[in-house]
């Protein structure tokens, strides 16, 4: 594990100095920062119920408490989210070694770009990942108050995580281990009560007015972007494990992908973002035509369906049931954006690097 360890560490810094820890980039990180920087000034009940961001406040709290201590530059700033990429890439290898898998597998992740980037930039999705990590292993050793602790933390970060919550509770509740049942209805409680405090799933402030005013519906489309998604970002692993394809859930997804093709959320659209991503941007560029990037999300979303009924016999593991019922959940949401992939990248990279007959 010592290796291990000085890879967590190399890792985050080998990015920062591939990017620049002083380099301004476009994107959140800005309007990330401030209102960290508002949370050190104006922190009431009344800022918690009311500030500018769709998100919840822990991660602002933590940028906050760091902010306050050591400087608000945006190199310093950045070094926070260093640290909390370094214990995650270590976590995640904790997860991969009790798998009994290879570290270099939990290394592979790496390899993403929202990885990488959530790793240096001072974003809320990678303290979202590092709970999400410690609440499966929590969950996995079945340490109820260490699992309820860490599942709330994740919660009160991206309330989305909602989806891992559902897993563990419906997993628990098949083997009827209602302790753990019991745990999760205890991680739920911080963000229930945030929820009342706001009067919905996001603060009472101009953001949630602009993002949800159509309400909640399940979109198809974000379904069919997720399952393509996860295939692509899998590919490090597949191309590991070579697993075995089956070849009539391609040919049914790539013909039914038209039914329902990959399009930018509305949202997104009003705030000009023409992109879902980082991947959507790349096909963009390369294939600026609408029917080449369809014809590549038609062979992706098929390749997806193929390897999510190679899962099949492993059915009960915690992994693919979270998997599962991330790809349940996430459409409902009013936008459909490829990072949100990333708490739940570890575990399908988990299932993806373990043979068959490993379960657990």
């Amino acid at each position: 594990m010592r290796l291990w360890l000085l890879f967590s560490i190399a890792y985050p810094l080998l990015v920062a100095a591939a990017i620049g820890l002083g380099s301004v980039f476009p994107g959140d990180e800005g309007h990330f920062l401030e209102t960290s920087r508002l949370f050190a000034q104006k922190l009431s009940w009344e800022w918690i119920r009311t500030y500018p961001e769709m998100s919840g406040p822990l991660p602002f709290l933590v940028f906050a408490g760091w902010g306050s201590v050591f400087g608000w530059s945006l190199p310093v700033m950045r070094t926070c989210s260093l640290l909390i990429g370094a214990v995650a890439m270590f976590v995640a290898g904790l997860v991969f070694r009790d798998a009994k898998q290879p570290l270099w597998a939990a290394g592979l992740l790496g390899l993403n770009p929202y990885w990488a980037a959530m790793t240096v930039f001072v974003y809320t999705d990678m303290l979202t990942v590092l709970c999400a990590l410690l609440a499966y292993r929590m969950a996995v050793q079945q340490r109820a108050v260490l699992y309820a602790l860490a599942m709330a933390g994740a919660l009160v970060s991206r309330q989305y995580l909602v989806y891992m919550a559902l897993a563990v509770a419906l997993w628990f509740a098949w083997r009827r281990a209602w302790p753990m049942v019991a745990a999760t209805l205890a991680a739920m409680l911080p963000l229930g009560a945030l929820v009342l405090l706001w009067g919905a799933l996001a603060p009472a402030s101009n953001v949630r007015g602009m993002y949800l005013a159509g309400g909640f519906q399940f979109h198809t489309g974000a379904l069919v972007g997720y399952i393509g998604v996860l295939f692509v970002f899998l590919m490090p692993w597949l191309i590991w494990r070579k697993p075995t394809w089956s070849w009539w859930p391609l040919a049914l997804g790539f013909a039914i992908y038209w039914i329902s093709p990959v399009r930018t959320s509305p949202p997104s659209l009003a705030a000009g973002i023409l992109t879902t991503g980082l991947l959507d941007r790349a096909l963009h560029l390369i294939m600026p035509a609408q029917f080449g990037r369809d014809l590549f999300w038609a062979v992706c979303f098929g390749a997806g369906l193929s390897l999510l009924w190679s899962w099949r016999q492993r059915r009960t593991e915690l992994a693919v049931i979270t998997v599962l019922c991330f790809l349940a959940v996430m459409p409902v949401s009013y936008l459909y954006w490829e990072k949100y992939l990333l708490p739940v990248l570890p575990l399908a990279a988990l299932v993806c690097s373990r043979p068959v007959e490993s379960r657990g």
